[in-house]
């Protein structure tokens, strides 16, 4: 089979087609890193500043996920697939929530506890969200069961049933 070659779309439109598949790497890999550093800063101070900064750009790249999602999101109103953008979509809401406490708590020294508690909580909410999204965007639905794929023959009876006692 031949098939043509894909042609390159221009730069411009090419990198902000679909803008959000683009941006949503961002948020991902800076707050799970986010939690990484602030759980080390916890016993090395030193990583503290580097960490804040880290966090504080998570949220940034959280929020131009979301708005960039918004408006991807309407692709998705009519089809099968909307109940899992929407769900993901509110998975993202409570992620950017949770990361602005999260940067909150790093702001005194004594609320450094909870921004260790928070680092667990938006790990956990980056990887829920993270794979909504890939389903979203990838995800391409498992068909039917395998039981109503095929249908099979029905089971064979015992041969003898007069030696199976009746049920009481």
């Amino acid at each position: 089979m031949n098939q043509t070659p894909y042609v390159m779309p221009p730069l411009g439109q090419a990198l902000l087609a679909e803008l959000h598949n683009k941006i949503i790497h961002f948020p991902i890999v800076l707050g799970l890193l986010g939690a990484l550093l602030v759980l080390v800063a916890w016993r090395k101070p030193q990583y503290e500043t580097i960490a804040f900064w880290v966090v504080w750009f998570a949220v940034l790249s959280t929020l131009a996920a979301y708005f960039s999602g918004m408006a991807q999101s309407t692709e998705f109103l009519h089809r099968p697939k909307r109940w899992i953008m929407e769900t993901h979509m509110r998975f993202g809401i409570g992620l950017a929530f949770a990361e602005c406490v999260w940067l909150l708590a790093l702001l005194r020294r004594r609320t450094h506890g909870l921004a260790a508690l928070m680092s667990f909580v938006v790990a956990a909410l980056v990887l829920v969200t993270a794979f909504l999204g890939g389903l979203v965007a990838h995800g391409r639905g498992g068909g039917p069961p395998p039981a109503a794929a095929a249908p099979t023959a029905p089971a064979a009876q015992p041969a003898d049933t007069d030696s199976v006692p009746p049920a009481p």
